[in-house]
């Protein structure tokens, strides 16, 4: 569900169910599931609770790039699965 959130943020799309429909219809995001059905409205209204946790995430994951000024492969990037509670405290 975070690569799902991260591309959709990375394309613009803030709305859920913007978001819903591309999981059903835009290729990208069909590949980013992996095989597993789309996440219905109601998880990613969840998800969306945590927009300011988001932010700051994509926020952090920029940082590490331009400081790095290398490529960064993020399938190599593991996120805790309690990630949004680390990033609260």
């Amino acid at each position: 569900m975070l690569k799902i959130m991260l591309y959709a943020y990375m394309n613009h799309y803030y709305a859920s169910c913007k978001i819903e429909s591309a999981c059903k219809r835009d290729i990208n995001f069909m590949y980013l599931l992996e095989s597993t059905s789309a996440h219905n409205i109601a998880a990613i209204k969840c998800l969306l609770t945590y927009k300011n946790e988001l932010d700051k995430l994509i926020c952090d994951i920029n940082k590490a790039i331009e400081e790095s000024k290398e490529y960064i492969e993020l399938k190599l990037i593991e996120f805790p699965e309690n990630w949004i509670e680390i990033l609260k405290n």
